[in-house]
């Protein structure tokens, strides 16, 4: 049916994005602050963040983030251990300090 094929067409589409978006998403978190600072530019804030700061304090965020799920040990993970996230607002506060 009509419906059936467009419903293909959009899961298809989503799916594009979604693998489109882990190649940039790896190699940001894989190169520099540069590269990242550009995919999250363009895939979290869709080409429309207007504050440097703000972008910043997201890319400190990843990393840091990425740092504390490298340093978890893989047992934690999989018995389910709760992760420590770190708040977003922790990340403002300190890039203020500087």
């Amino acid at each position: 049916s009509e419906h059936a094929s467009v419903v293909r067409s959009q899961i298809i589409e989503l799916n594009e994005g979604f693998q489109a978006a882990l190649v940039l998403y790896d190699e940001g978190l894989l190169s520099n602050d540069k590269v990242l600072a550009s995919t999250l530019w363009r895939r979290f804030y869709n080409q429309d963040c207007k504050s440097a700061h703000q972008l910043e304090a997201l890319i400190h965020y990843v990393r840091q983030s990425m740092h504390m799920l490298d340093s978890t040990e893989l047992e934690d993970l999989i018995d389910g251990k709760k992760l420590r996230w770190i708040h977003i607002d922790k990340v403002f506060e300190e890039l203020k300090k500087k």
